[in-house]
């Protein structure tokens, strides 16, 4: 609150971000918006392809508000369903080894691949495999949120459907039933069921993968 009054202008990505700090006191003439995003045009969009198996792609640290085991939990009950689906995760963080240690036990381990931290052009070849990008972001105990995960944009830009929360920036990002689908946080059955569904309808895929870009 001192900030508030200190600082001649609160710089934000999106629009629950201005909801936030009202909330908190700020004076709304104080808060400025500006939009950030990815270069588009810059980035190639690879068709989806039907193959053997159906791949969902997560990108990102394995750190609290990623919550990167909701995402495999809704991917195990997902599994259940359907034998063919696999989860490639790209990334690390402090909770990767907690993560890692909780798959060994899974009944889906072998469906599942942990990819490590990729570069910008390794991950052009990962998304080229992929057919949905799944990412369940939460607020963390610590308070801590997205803003506007560049990681989903990308994948939209890629030209791929998204499967993620009803969190901060990404409600901007995607739109439900459209672009992709969106839970609850924490909400894991739900998104399971969204990604089932998914895997089940490659041509639903295709024709969200291309709304998806062009938003």
């Amino acid at each position: 609150k001192e900030l508030f009054v200190f600082a001649k202008y609160i710089i934000v990505l999106n629009d629950w971000m201005i909801e936030s700090l009202t909330v908190l006191g700020c004076p709304i003439e104080k808060i400025k918006k500006i939009n950030i995003g990815v270069p588009v045009e810059e980035i190639n969009t690879f068709p989806l392809k039907s193959s053997e198996n159906f791949y969902f792609l997560a990108i990102g640290r394995f750190v609290p508000k990623k919550a990167p085991m909701m995402t495999i939990k809704a991917f195990e009950l997902c599994a259940d369903k359907n034998d063919k689906v696999r989860l490639l995760m790209v990334g690390d963080g402090p909770l990767l080894k907690k993560v890692q240690g909780y798959v060994n036990n899974s009944r889906h381990k072998n469906k599942i691949k942990f990819l490590g931290k990729k570069s910008q052009k390794e991950i052009e070849h990962v998304f080229k495999k992929s057919h949905v990008f799944v990412q369940h972001s939460v607020k963390a105990d610590d308070g801590d949120c997205e803003g506007w995960p560049v990681s989903i944009a990308e994948a939209c830009s890629y030209g791929r459907p998204i499967i993620s929360t009803k969190h901060a920036g990404i409600l901007e990002q995607v739109i439900n039933s459209k672009t992709g689908f969106l839970v609850e946080e924490k909400d894991f059955e739900t998104m399971s069921k969204y990604m089932l569904y998914l895997s089940n309808d490659f041509k639903l895929c295709k024709t969200m993968g291309m709304s998806s870009r062009k938003h």
